[in-house]
């Protein structure tokens, strides 16, 4: 039930249109790909997204007019980011953290604290995976993006 009214309250969100909204509007338990918006010591603004690959990538930026019908989804995935919700979520005292390295060549997995990678988030645009536990993130992860 939880799932079908937080779809519900995302889709007419996004038919909406508009300003970014935050709120307290709660993520299911899971992994959950988008934007972290903003950061506190406890917490994370964070901006809910798609990321898409294959054909569905495909259908979609079609749809959203990214390309054109019969052109190619750039490197075969699409970031769709229809919602205007913004909830700002909890963060664990001390959740797991991983980060893209590029020194010699790009990596994942870079293991780093809360802390040191929390002052940065802001400055890079770059799309995250977290991890919910029982309303609370428990884990963030960097995607890389060529």
């Amino acid at each position: 039930m939880r799932i079908a009214v937080l779809l519900a309250v995302a889709l007419s969100a996004s038919a909406c249109g508009g300003s970014r909204q935050s709120g307290t509007v709660a993520l299911v338990d899971g992994y959950h790909f988008g934007f972290i918006r903003s950061t506190t010591e406890s917490s994370v603004t964070f901006d809910p997204a798609d990321f898409l690959t294959g054909d569905l990538a495909y259908l979609v930026a079609v749809r959203e007019g990214a390309i054109k019908e019969g052109g190619a989804v750039p490197d075969d995935y699409y970031l769709s980011n229809p919602s205007t919700l913004t909830p700002t979520l909890p963060v664990s005292k001390h959740p797991g953290v991983t980060v893209v390295r590029c020194d010699a060549g790009c990596s994942m997995g870079a293991k780093r604290t809360w802390a040191s990678v929390r002052r940065s988030i802001e400055r890079r645009p770059w799309p995250w995976w977290l991890e919910i536990r029982h309303g609370v993130v428990v884990r963030l992860d960097e995607q890389y993006r060529p």
